[in-house]
């Protein structure tokens, strides 16, 4: 192949946390706070693990964008659900796990405009607070 030709291979000469999704010594991480310079990791414990909704088990995968050793952020993703989780470093301190909302997720969780059947108790505010007397003249059904 060309690559070899001139002495090295790109797949050979990327850092681990590059081709691997390990750290430079090859070892899987188990706490994504760990994971400090940029690049994509694999991950393998419960320790500030996203909350996945589909999966209980503890190895998913991230990618790390650091500007430096106190700001970055991480987005993880798990290959047993279409959850997707970002979270930044700010000052030397991540900040919780928020999840960025997909068709799929967002569908099990909202009311759709049209389709959907909604049951209990539906409360609104109005101008500020709760009026019973504008829900008075409301039928539901």
């Amino acid at each position: 192949s060309a690559s070899s030709t001139k002495g090295w291979s790109i797949a050979t000469s990327l850092p681990y946390r590059l081709k691997n999704y390990q750290t430079a010594t090859g070892l899987t991480l188990t706490n994504p706070n760990d994971a400090l310079e940029t690049g994509f990791y694999y991950i393998n414990g419960a320790t500030n693990r996203p909350s996945f909704s589909q999966s209980t088990n503890n190895d998913y995968r991230i990618l790390t964008t650091a500007y430096s050793n106190i700001w970055g952020q991480q987005i993880a993703t798990d290959f047993r659900c279409n959850d997707i989780f970002y979270r930044r470093k700010e000052s030397g301190t991540w900040k919780p796990w928020i999840q960025i909302q997909t068709t799929e997720s967002a569908d099990a969780r909202y009311v759709k405009k049209s389709g959907d059947t909604m049951t209990g108790v539906l409360k609104m505010a109005v101008d500020g607070g709760y009026n019973d007397r504008w829900f008075n003249h409301w039928q539901w059904s």
